[in-house]
């Protein structure tokens, strides 16, 4: 390997690298999403409910 290969793979890679990074950063703030719009619907737990029955 010669040292313009080793740079083009290294240039690849780090592609590839960053675009995972955005995929998963994307990815996150989509889950993150869906799961605050289902804790946002449902109800929320009153006084009475959420003391321990004694």
């Amino acid at each position: 390997m010669d040292g313009w290969e080793i740079a083009l793979w290294a240039v690849a890679g780090y592609a590839a690298v960053m675009a995972l990074v955005r995929f998963m950063a994307a990815r996150r703030t989509e889950v993150l999403r869906e799961l605050r719009e289902r804790a946002e619907a449902q109800p929320r737990p009153t006084a009475e409910k959420a003391a321990p029955a004694e």
